[in-house]
């Protein structure tokens, strides 16, 4: 390195910083774990500090003179988050990391996220004040005040921002309940200019993304381990600006022009992750200030969840739900959205509630596959269960459940041979007996009627009144789930070969 670039292999380099990696790793094994071997621990312990430092100048010596190099660099970064996993004291003890530091712009390095989250690592571990104040200083400070500075610049690049916001994407995954509510005022006014970011650059994909992805970053982390009320409060009205903004800038072009299907999906994909964080149990239950509070964070979880999902179901066609990530990610956003806010189900607008089944509906018939048919399983068992249970009925909604009864049943019929997707149509068939018998009983009759069924109808008959017991109420229960399970596993048998529903 002292010779010059020039002098230097790229591939020999790469080799020698795989091997410094493993090095170090087994180092900080033996120092975490000295009961293997005392005396070689002790021996280590001795000769770690050297080794960090050794680490430490060349992997920033690589940084700066082969910047060009870029899989080099990316080893580099990786052996300076290796050392920091392995000996995060050493690595802040010594006297080259913010010399070396001084050298470099974090925000071009080609692993940025994982170099600024052991930098905060670091800074949070660390048992010493000059360390973090060094490191907010040299680092945090000049970060934020550069992102605030291109974000106000019409002129900005927009690469630039994008390789800032990944900087903050890593600032927010190292997010620890120790460290979460600093992050949140380091992040406050970040997350703000963000937002407006994506009315300025409303075109762009790149930007949108980033923007996106950095949301994600922290309802997947802080969200999780804030425990201050005005944080997440904070949290929760940025993330319904962002989804109105999102909604009326970004949005709006999938409705006007012909978007690349799998353009349109890739913000689409980290939207629904951010959706998913939200109405996260975890999200949804760490202020427990008082009952009021719970109360608070789920209705404002809700909310957002409820504005995403009347913006998304209008879009969602098969074109869109082909993409199979996609697909598994909105399904699961409708599951989340019934389990942990089923009481809005109720007050939205009956279209909405009908498009919510119509999806149901094709879910359940396979026709996305399996795990959108399970999903959907779990999802029918949510949404009838909760117009099972309330008081008074609200029949409107039952009427339109009862839509759910065909594709349920025919899923129970269709994969009695695979345990998991059989037990969940079973759940989401009682369920929906549970709602509306008069309606199963209906369907049935309908069946028995069919021209293909009339050779065997008195075999079926005979195996739906053993299904539905004559004068038996159905209720939501264990012990009636359980019995009727036997019983549906029993009429699978009997009408096996002989039913045609289709």
């Amino acid at each position: 390195m002292d010779r010059g670039a020039e002098a230097i292999s790229p591939e020999l380099a790469r080799s020698s910083l795989w091997c410094m990696r493993r090095l170090i790793c087994s180092l900080g094994f033996h120092v975490m774990n000295p009961e293997d071997s005392e005396q070689l621990a002790s021996i280590i312990k001795k000769n770690l500090q050297a080794m960090v430092d050794f680490a430490l100048q060349k992997s920033f010596g690589i940084l700066n003179n082969l910047s060009g190099e870029h899989k080099l660099c990316l080893d580099a970064v990786e052996v300076f988050v290796g050392l920091v996993c392995a000996g995060c004291n050493e690595a802040a003890k010594s006297p080259f990391l913010f010399p070396c530091l001084s050298t470099i712009q974090i925000e071009r390095l080609p692993a940025r996220h994982s170099f600024i989250k052991v930098l905060v690592q670091i800074g949070s571990m660390a048992n010493d004040e000059n360390v973090k104040k060094m490191l907010s200083e040299m680092v945090l400070q000049p970060l934020r005040e550069r992102f605030m500075l291109l974000s106000k610049e019409r002129t900005s690049l927009e690469t630039d921002l994008v390789d800032l916001l990944d900087c903050f994407g890593g600032l927010a995954e190292a997010a620890q309940n120790y460290n979460t509510h600093f992050l949140f005022e380091y992040l406050s006014p970040i997350l703000t200019s963000s937002i407006s970011l994506l009315l300025s650059y409303k075109e762009s994909q790149l930007l949108t993304n980033a923007v996106l992805d950095l949301f994600n970053n922290v309802t997947k982390r802080m969200g999780v381990y804030s425990e201050n009320h005005n944080d997440m409060v904070f949290l929760c009205e940025t993330l319904l600006e962002l989804i109105r903004v999102y909604r009326d800038g970004q949005f709006t072009r999938y409705k006007v022009i012909d978007v690349d299907v799998e353009e349109k999906a890739s913000d689409l994909i980290i939207l629904l992750d951010i959706l998913a964080n939200v109405l996260s149990k975890d999200d949804l239950s760490i202020i427990p200030l008082s009952s009021s509070d719970t109360t608070e964070f789920a209705t404002m979880g809700s909310r957002v969840a409820l504005i995403a999902l009347e913006m998304l179901l209008p879009i969602m066609e098969d074109d869109l739900l082909k993409l199979p990530s996609l697909c598994r990610k909105f399904y699961r956003f409708i599951l989340y959205f019934t389990e942990m806010a089923p009481q809005t189900l109720e007050s939205l607008p009956e279209a909405l509630f009908v498009s919510i089944i119509e999806c149901l509906r094709h879910g359940l018939r396979s026709d996305f596959g399996q795990e959108i048919s399970l999903i959907s399983a779990e999802t029918v068992t949510e949404v009838v269960s909760y117009f099972t249970r309330l008081t008074p009925k609200n029949e409107t909604a039952i009427s339109h459940l009862a839509v759910l009864l065909e594709p349920t049943f025919g899923l129970c019929l269709s994969c009695s041979w695979q345990v998991d997707l059989q037990n969940a149509s079973a759940t989401a068939l009682f369920a929906l007996i549970c709602c509306n018998q008069i309606a199963f009983e209906e369907y049935v009759k309908q069946l028995l009627s069919r021209d293909e069924n009339r050779p065997y109808q008195a075999t079926l008959q005979s195996a739906f009144q053993s299904l539905l017991p004559a004068n038996l109420e159905f209720h939501l229960g264990r012990r009636e789930k359980r019995e009727f399970r036997n019983r549906l596993e029993q009429f699978l048998n009997q009408a096996q070969g002989l039913l045609v529903v289709e």
